[in-house]
């Protein structure tokens, strides 16, 4: 996978030129730092929510956790968005 990164970059440069190459490399770590702030609260979430489907679990203890788990989602969704934001040119 590196190698083939290495080999491509060449391309992309010349394609795309280097200011949108270099969006889309901060795009790239963007999702990737996002996806490493989830932590497993999605497959979490997946988990809980096919053991209420299939009756293991209450609807209450289901929609506590959906809740604390959506309040963590939304934070990490405002501190990221917020840095973001705030590292803008004014």
């Amino acid at each position: 996978m590196t190698a083939v990164g290495i080999l491509t970059f060449p391309l992309y440069i010349k394609y795309m030129g280097a200011e949108a190459y270099g969006l889309v490399g901060f795009f790239t770590m963007l999702q990737a730092l996002f996806s490493l702030l989830d932590i497993g609260l999605t497959p979490t979430i997946s988990r809980e929510t096919a053991r209420y489907l299939g009756g293991a679990t209450s609807a209450l203890n289901y929609r506590k956790l959906f809740r604390a788990l959506s309040f963590i989602f939304i934070v990490t969704a405002l501190l990221g968005g917020g840095g973001y934001f705030s590292h803008l040119p004014r």
